[in-house]
């Protein structure tokens, strides 16, 4: 396991611009399976290994439309976020979503985007 606590690669989130045809897209045009779908607010993907994520506006981070973003579990969310500031990154705050865990975004130290997802526990 890395300094970090990075355990996996949880999910790849897609900002969607419009739900709908997007959900089509990733069912159709890839062939991934739809676990669930919250509204347009957020739907799951079997991306065979690794979950695919569409998300709408209250969940895509403030990230435009086509924007993709990789999210990595950590077992230790202030660790991790600490030790991308120590290795010249960013983070923002936690958002503590209650039962679905705790995430936050993070950046690289060229500006890249990722996400960091600390299950509820």
């Amino acid at each position: 396991m890395a300094a970090s606590g990075v355990r996996r690669l949880k999910q790849v989130l897609l900002c969607a611009g419009n739900f709908d045809r997007q959900c089509a897209f990733l069912q159709t045009g890839l062939g991934l399976s739809l676990k669930f779908r919250d509204g347009d607010e957020w739907a799951q993907f079997d991306g065979a290994g690794v979950a695919v994520a569409l998300a709408g506006p209250r969940e895509n981070f403030g990230f435009a439309p086509g924007s993709w973003i990789p999210v990595m579990e950590v077992d230790d969310l202030p660790a991790a976020m600490a030790a991308i500031a120590a290795a010249g990154g960013q983070c923002g705050t936690i958002r503590d979503m209650g039962a679905h865990g705790r995430t936050c975004l993070a950046r690289d130290p060229e500006g890249a985007p990722l996400a960091l997802f600390a299950a509820a526990g």
